[in-house]
């Protein structure tokens, strides 16, 4: 018998894929485009863009992948500098 996901796995997973598909539609890259560079049908692209938590988590680092070497995604460090820069100083992190 297969175990139900659970709930915080659907909504990371839900929210994982909005976040691609926000970053795909911002960079005006077609769901076929991101496909090829992942290496997957259009079918698992959509999928994973629309939360499916079942998608392999192979096929979310071949993404990770396609995306950190593309040169119309911004990388990480790109992107926390700009928000960083534009939101003024940071509160230093606090443990509980």
């Amino acid at each position: 018998m297969k175990c139900p996901t659970p709930v915080a796995v659907k909504l990371a997973a839900r929210s994982i894929g909005e976040s691609i598909a926000t970053w795909r539609k911002l960079y005006s890259i077609t769901s076929q485009e991101l496909a090829d560079r992942v290496s997957v049908s259009r079918a698992t692209l959509s999928r994973l863009e629309n939360g499916d938590p079942s998608v392999s988590f192979e096929t979310f680092c071949a993404y990770a992948k396609a995306s950190a070497c593309s040169t119309k995604f911004p990388r990480r460090s790109t992107l926390m500098r700009r928000t960083s820069a534009e939101s003024g100083p940071t509160k230093p992190f606090r443990s509980a």
